[in-house]
């Protein structure tokens, strides 16, 4: 699947939907999977298929309670995009991540990272790509 390059922005409809930027409905489909990160406050969807990967890969390297628990704290749910391309942004999601208005929308491999505007910045600012580039052997 190509990797989409462009960030997004949407605004939070009053009554908790978010619309879902066309160009990147077709990375998670109509119906996809979006859970609180692990590592960082935002929010990530992606395919049903690619839950089904990630969840599939934690279960065969750690004990099941243990990934039990870790999936409990993530709080994944199946969401359904609808005729206007939106779907319902569970209050859960939206106070982990910090977002109140507007939704960034970041393309990242086979997920989308939901994120509140300073909780990006202040997390691209921890550190320089040359750093991230010699923590993976780039």
């Amino acid at each position: 699947m190509k990797n989409e390059r462009n960030d997004f922005i949407s605004k939070l409809h009053p009554n908790g939907r978010l619309t879902f930027p066309s160009r990147l409905r077709k990375k998670v489909g109509t119906t996809f999977v979006i859970a609180n990160s692990v590592f960082t406050p935002c929010v990530q969807a992606c395919s049903i298929e690619e839950w089904d990967r990630f969840e599939k890969s934690i279960y065969e390297k750690n004990h099941p309670e243990n990934a039990d628990e870790l999936f409990r704290k993530m709080g994944n749910i199946e969401v359904q995009i609808d005729e206007q391309g939106r779907f319902p942004f569970e209050k859960s999601f939206r106070e982990y991540a910090n977002i109140t208005d507007e939704v960034y929308f970041k393309p990242v491999g086979q997920k989308i990272e939901l994120w509140n505007e300073k909780e990006l910045l202040s997390k691209m600012a921890e550190k320089t790509m040359g750093d991230i580039a010699k923590e993976i052997n780039f």
